[in-house]
């Protein structure tokens, strides 16, 4: 992880100082990096070659997906097969089965996420800025796991983003017993949408829900919580089997990022838009600064 996590950060210097740029596509190549190295023991190679056969194909069978959810009359293979995009469909399918591509965009979308809220939150940044000091001083060794285990704010800062834009929009559950929702019944079988995003917002366990406040994660504010009112990852029997590894994973990259440079967004919220598709992207892209940080607090 810490190899490209560094190769990021190698790429993002050329920005140092520079107009705003989108990190998306940069953050979302070193995540592909780390999970079919660290998955499958294959290095891609994704952050020096953007445009391989196998970074399309992750993109576009992206596309193809989402698409076929909105088309019921392509769910059938079969009829799928049929059409040019179903032949591409497979043939992209099986440049994937090749490696893996489950495990990276979830976590490259909660990254970019991140790093535009500590844009956009200077004073939220400042603590994470502060809890790298603590930690890693002056020096540019790696971090190791007991240093991730360290980073609790930090930690606190990336659950606060989930909460406001899970990474995953929406999963599907069966009811498996007659209840009660808000005042409706709800039959044993039926086919329940959930939506963290909007779940998330709800002001009885999240006041002030649009506001972005990592204490709420402190655990002496996360006391009495329901303990599913908050799912990121999903939750029950077939929640996330990635998690953990998946925090790992964002801890790395961002204190990476972060102990080099000081970020600064360069869009409002409502500018963003919203693409809730298999993954909650921005429809505009994220738009930072990167300035030096300074490593000199005396």
């Amino acid at each position: 992880m810490n190899e490209h996590a560094n190769i990021l950060v190698t790429k993002l210097e050329k920005h140092v100082d520079q107009e705003a740029f989108n990190c998306v596509f940069s953050i979302t190549l070193c995540a592909l990096d780390i999970i079919c190295e660290t998955a499958m023991g294959k290095n891609i190679g994704a952050q020096s070659n953007g445009d391989s056969e196998y970074v399309r194909a992750v993109y576009r069978m992206s596309d193809m997906i989402h698409r076929r959810i909105k088309m019921p009359w392509f769910w059938l293979d079969l009829l799928y097969l049929m059409f040019k995009e179903g032949w591409e469909h497979k043939r992209g399918l099986k440049i994937l089965h090749t490696f893996t591509n489950n495990g990276h965009d979830t976590t490259a979308a909660a990254i970019n996420w991140t790093l535009y809220l500590l844009g956009y939150y200077p004073e939220v940044q400042k603590k994470v800025d502060n809890e790298l000091d603590e930690i890693f001083g002056k020096s540019d060794r790696l971090a190791t796991l007991e240093d991730l285990k360290k980073l609790k704010y930090l930690e606190c800062v990336i659950k606060e983003t989930l909460r406001l834009f899970p990474s995953v929009p929406f999963f599907a559950r069966k009811i498996t017993e007659n209840c009660e929702v808000a005042g409706y019944k709800v039959w044993k079988g039926t086919e329940a949408v959930i939506i963290p995003y909007a779940l998330h917002r709800d002001p009885k366990h999240f006041p002030d829900p649009e506001e972005f406040r990592p204490e709420r994660f402190f655990p002496e504010n996360s006391q009495g919580r329901h303990p599913y009112c908050y799912v990121p990852f999903s939750a029950g029997p077939r929640n996330c089997i990635g998690q953990k590894f998946a925090m790992m994973e964002e801890k790395t990259i961002l204190s990476c990022v972060l102990r080099h440079f000081w970020v600064e967004s360069n869009q409002k919220r409502e500018e963003l838009g919203l693409s809730g598709d298999l993954i909650l992207r921005p429809t505009n892209g994220i738009w930072i600064k990167l300035k030096r940080r300074n490593t000199d607090k005396s």
